[in-house]
């Protein structure tokens, strides 16, 4: 008697399920970072060539003292 194919165990579908939805979930981690680090990026590029706090926090979506914490969060490395 074959043993069964791992398509056909309820237990391995789903062991497989956690690994692709786990693999998954830690590509969106890495793309959020990345897309976090270029909001941040551009907040203080923004900030630097003279744009207030608060017009910057507009289109960035966050407070204006969000801003000014990433904008220490860099002066201050």
């Amino acid at each position: 008697m074959s043993a069964p194919s791992p398509t056909s165990d309820p237990i391995a579908r789903a062991e497989q399920r956690r690994t692709d939805l786990a693999h998954e979930l830690e590509r969106a981690a890495e793309q959020a970072d990345a897309w976090h680090a270029e909001r941040n990026r551009l907040v203080i590029e923004l900030v630097a060539a003279g744009e207030s706090y608060r017009d910057t926090a507009v289109p960035a979506r966050l407070s204006a003292s969000g801003v000014g914490k990433i904008v220490r969060r860099e002066r201050d490395g």
